[in-house]
């Protein structure tokens, strides 16, 4: 809770709002991202508001709305200049630019604003419903059988989406799996530990979500060969 003028205000709609703005700014700055701003606040946000359960909702409200707002930020120098300072912004210039060279900067600003903010809060409804009766159905009717053949099916997507970049891919998937095998799981061995008794239940959620961020961040940058089959 902060406290305003004698006023109790709850922090995680504050952090919230205040992740969104600083998305938004950090969306409309070429060379800037939502992930590198989130691998950046991470840290200043745990030793403001510490590591206990408790403060995982603002901390979390602030990442959340740092990407959302980049979302909607990336448009910005995608319309205006043709420069997508991310990924998701790259189609945006295909449209928004030659609306703004026509004289409609303002409309393809505000036609980019609705369809991230609907496509955004559609698929979290999306995901918000069906996620938990997924998971349900997973437990009581998959067997060890049909949760191998998910898992491989899984993994044929990445190979799917990989492209040229089988390296990189094939890197992710190998980092991702590894993560994955620490720790004792359900069963009451521990695994892949190396002797370090913090790991038993695996690696902490918020060291994943920054070490995913990080080198997220660092393979863009990494150009690793692939094998040309022709």
């Amino acid at each position: 809770m902060f406290s305003t003028f004698g006023f109790g205000i709850p922090a995680a709609p504050v952090m919230v709002l205040a992740g969104l703005l600083t998305g938004i700014a950090v969306g409309a700055t070429p060379g800037l991202a939502g992930p590198m701003a989130m691998a950046i606040s991470l840290p200043i946000l745990i030793s403001v508001f510490g590591f206990t359960p408790d403060a995982l909702l603002p901390v979390f409200g602030f990442l959340i709305g740092i990407m959302k707002g980049a979302t909607v930020g990336g448009a910005v120098p995608a319309i205006l200049f043709n420069m997508p300072s991310s990924p998701d912004a790259l189609m945006t210039t295909l449209d928004g630019h030659p609306m703004a060279k026509n004289g409609q900067p303002k409309r393809a600003l505000r036609i980019a604003q609705f369809s991230s903010v609907t496509g955004d809060t559609f698929s979290d409804m999306v995901l918000f419903i069906c996620a938990p009766f997924l998971a349900v159905v997973v437990e009581a009717y998959l067997d060890l059988r049909e949760k191998t053949a998910l898992l491989i099916l899984s993994i044929s997507f990445v190979a799917a989406v990989m492209g040229a970049s089988v390296g990189k891919g094939l890197l992710a998937v190998a980092l991702g799996l590894v993560a994955a095998f620490v720790g004792s799981g359900q069963a009451l061995t521990p695994r892949l530990t190396v002797g370090v008794q913090a790991l038993a239940d695996g690696f902490p959620l918020v060291s994943a979500i920054l070490g995913v961020l990080i080198l997220g961040e660092v393979f863009k940058g990494i150009g690793i060969p692939h094998v040309d089959r022709r």
